[in-house]
């Protein structure tokens, strides 16, 4: 039987506090536990008995803990919980069963609307900490990801398109040492605004966000351009041109000493304050227009 005693003995802080049992829980880079002196996130799990169960979700920025999420769970059948997280139009509502394991893990499947999105082991019921394969799904039904997990640290990955094409394996999301682009993001802001220059874009009917995904590999190559969020096909293939086009190359992220391929988000915010574009702000994504 695996052995859980060593990890809980240092990852759970039990609080007593107005009646309710808190357990708060804090890992690093990569999911990795007992992440106390590099912590990344934290995760504060507040329980009124065994059926209402809430899970507070906070990120670290800047050296303040910022809160993402809150996960409200309800007891509604043996094992069977109605989860709902986020506000407003974010909010989500779905169902997690759970099977206890004959090693102390919990076998888990969740669902919206009777459409299974997520299922996989984790070392808690509250809250997941992958340890084994995790199946993420598209919310159509198809498989996303096939991550492999060892106590909560990601080992290695399958990926697919939504069209059920394969996408790039094994990559990586939180590292030691994030990707840099070689020559500084000085260059990055002058390749991404010479290219709109050159297209003469209208920036007086663009608003909204505009984000793209791409892989730096670990010869500092790119490639695998995404994109996450479209304002306007032109426009976001001229994002991806200036990026594909860049000279030099990245210096690739590293994970335990080793170079890793990591997914590299690139989120660009556009308000039409004045027709004349000032700046481009890699660090924000944030195209700014001043008055000349």
């Amino acid at each position: 039987m695996k052995s859980l005693f060593p990890v809980f003995m240092v990852l759970l802080f039990p609080l007593l506090l107005s009646g309710s049992v808190d357990t708060m829980i804090v890992t690093g880079v990569n999911g990795r536990l007992n992440a106390i002196e590099a912590p990344e996130q934290m995760m504060v799990v507040k329980s009124k008995g065994s059926q209402n169960i809430k899970v507070e979700y906070f990120v670290m920025d800047d050296g303040k803990w910022v809160k993402t999420n809150t996960e409200r769970a309800r007891e509604f059948a043996p094992e069977r919980f109605r989860i709902t997280s986020g506000r407003g139009r974010t909010k989500t509502t779905m169902i997690r069963d759970y099977v206890e394991m004959a090693d102390g893990r919990w076998q888990f499947v969740e669902s919206i609307q009777k459409q299974v999105v997520r299922r996989g082991t984790s070392i808690l019921r509250f809250p997941i900490l992958p340890d084994g394969v995790l199946v993420t799904h598209y919310p159509n039904g198809p498989v996303k990801t096939e991550e492999t997990y060892r106590n909560n640290e990601l080992i290695s990955n399958i990926n697919w398109l939504e069209n059920g094409l394969p996408y790039v394996e094994d990559l990586f999301y939180s590292v030691d040492r994030y990707p840099a682009y070689s020559r500084g993001n000085e260059q990055i802001n002058k390749q991404i605004m010479a290219k709109f220059k050159e297209k003469q874009v209208d920036f007086s009917s663009i608003s909204g966000k505009l984000e793209i995904g791409f892989v730096v590999f670990e010869n500092g190559k790119v490639g695998a351009f995404r994109i996450l969020k479209s304002i306007d096909p032109d426009l976001d293939n001229m994002i991806v041109e200036a990026i594909r086009s860049l000279e030099g190359e990245w210096i690739p992220a590293r994970l335990n000493n080793q170079t890793v391929r990591f997914f590299q988000t690139f989120p660009i915010h556009f308000n039409h304050y004045e027709m004349q574009v000032e700046f481009f702000d890699y660090y924000s994504g944030l195209v700014q227009f001043e008055r000349k």
